[in-house]
């Protein structure tokens, strides 16, 4: 019996989370994951804020530029967490699981599970020899008891 652990995600890993501004609503963004899986519980809003009449960049002048998105700059006011619909599923960050063994799809093919496993190779041709020994004389006596 083999065992696998699956390491999923690690602390830091981006994680898709929602966050609700109380000026421009709700909105997701991929966040760092904490110590324990979940996300922070504020992330400051990344609405663009675009100038406008009254703003300091003169609004006539910045609807002549073209300017980037990033020249705009973001709202940038703390907000909340909030529980976002069920739409994704909560994921174990390590899980250990129990494996199988798979036959091969063919008779002839090495099997090399237990090299992998930590077997010394000697002792994996021994018994690779052992089995391929067997195999041949099980042939030889069932042509015997066939006659």
């Amino acid at each position: 019996m083999t065992w696998q652990i699956k390491v999923r995600t690690a602390p830091g890993a981006l994680v898709a989370a929602e966050y609700e501004c109380p000026v421009h609503g709700r909105f997701a963004v991929d966040v760092p994951r904490g110590e324990n899986g979940d996300p922070p519980a504020e992330w400051p809003c990344a609405a663009p804020m675009y100038p406008g009449p009254g703003a300091s960049v003169d609004y006539a002048f910045a609807l002549a530029m073209p300017m980037r998105r990033e020249d705009y700059g973001t709202c940038g006011t703390p907000s909340p967490h909030v529980i976002s619909a069920p739409a994704r599923c909560k994921v174990r960050l390590v899980e250990a699981v129990r494996g199988r063994d798979q036959k091969p799809e063919h008779k002839t093919w090495t099997d090399m599970t237990n090299l992998m496993e930590g077997q010394p190779v000697d002792e994996w041709r021994e018994d690779r020899e052992r089995k391929v020994w067997d195999e041949e004389r099980h042939k030889a006596v069932k042509e015997i008891l066939n006659g």
